[in-house]
């Protein structure tokens, strides 16, 4: 088959330009600023029936009111035995906090108060009674010879001692009391009596009586009569005590 050729009169009109068709794909689909416009019309349509529906359809929504807080319980019980604590060694921060605050020094020791001195006993032999004392005198002569203290002659032999110096001392201010003597009393009577170092007596008492209130008195005035004695050696303290027997005799060479 051979092509057929149209020709054109020159001398005729033109045609028309062809018109293209519509594409199928174009006429279906909206165009996109359509599309978007229409979707947020729908979108405020649908909230807008919502809104209306809950305002006008009485719906009303329904508040549950919270549970009431449970009340407090307090168990009360006795007082059970403390527990012993256990000892922690001492950590950093105790050990730093002992460090500023240093446990006080105890306090110096308190020297006890010097006791008094243990007083010195001198025990002399009493003189033997005479085996034949003779015919006694008569009231009328002379006072019979006074005898003197057994001590000192007891310690004749500890002289140079300083206890036989102190009963040297008692002895030659010893006196017999004359009323005793009349009434021919006789006995021994000690007396305790404190010195100082220097031979001072500081006080005297009787420590045992005679059973004669005046031989008695004569004791305990012997040793501040015989004042002031021979001094403590050093090797004693400086207070001494001392308890001596004053012997009342008569008839004793």
């Amino acid at each position: 088959m051979k092509p057929i050729t149209l020709l054109q009169d020159e001398t005729a009109p033109p045609w028309p330009a062809p018109v293209a068709a519509p594409s199928p794909l174009s006429t279906a689909l909206p165009r996109r600023g359509s599309r978007t416009a229409a979707g947020l019309a729908i979108s405020v349509g649908l909230h807008a029936a919502l809104v209306g529906a809950l305002l006008f359809g009485g719906f009303h929504p329904d508040f549950v009111a919270p549970p009431p807080a449970a009340p407090m319980v307090v168990e009360l019980e006795t007082a059970s035995p403390p527990v012993p604590q256990r000892e922690v060694p001492p950590g950093p921060e105790q050990v730093e906090r002992q460090a500023a605050h240093p446990t006080p020094p105890d306090p110096p020791p308190v020297k006890p108060a010097p006791s008094a001195p243990e007083p010195v006993f001198f025990t002399p032999p009493r003189p033997s009674a005479p085996t034949d004392p003779g015919p006694a005198a008569p009231e009328t002569t002379a006072p019979p010879v006074l005898a003197a203290l057994v001590a000192p002659r007891a310690a004749s032999n500890a002289v140079a001692t300083w206890e036989g110096q102190v009963l040297a001392a008692l002895e030659k201010k010893r006196r017999y009391p004359p009323a005793a003597q009349l009434r021919r009393q006789q006995g021994v009577a000690h007396v305790r009596f404190r010195m100082d170092r220097g031979g001072k007596v500081l006080w005297a008492r009787l420590e045992r009586s005679s059973g004669f209130t005046e031989l008695d008195r004569a004791a305990v005035e012997t040793p501040k009569r015989a004042q002031p004695l021979p001094p403590i050696p050093v090797e004693r303290p400086d207070q001494v005590e001392l308890v001596v027997p004053v012997e009342f005799f008569i008839g004793a060479p």
